[in-house]
């Protein structure tokens, strides 16, 4: 299924490329430069509170990571209860 998220966010969504516990990993392709990523779907609604804090946490972490070792975080936002 599409999801129009990634459209209003400026991603055309391609193929699942995982699922887990708390959600699914989707490849993406950013409309302004063709870069291909990866966008983690995590629905927050079915967390506890401890849960979604450290959801949350994990991608203020990825946020302030820079090694050429690590994958790039770009951005994230939280839409209809799922974060991105």
């Amino acid at each position: 299924l599409m999801n129009p998220v990634y459209e209003e966010q400026g991603y055309d969504q391609g193929w699942i490329a995982g699922r887990g516990a708390y959600g699914q990993a989707v490849v993406l392709r950013r409309y302004k430069d063709g870069l291909r990523c990866i966008a983690k779907e995590t629905k927050l609604g079915s967390l506890s509170p401890m849960e979604r804090n450290s959801v949350t946490k994990e991608a203020s972490l990825l946020a302030t990571l820079d090694h050429p070792n690590i994958v790039h975080f770009y951005e994230s936002f939280e839409i209809n209860n799922t974060l991105y």
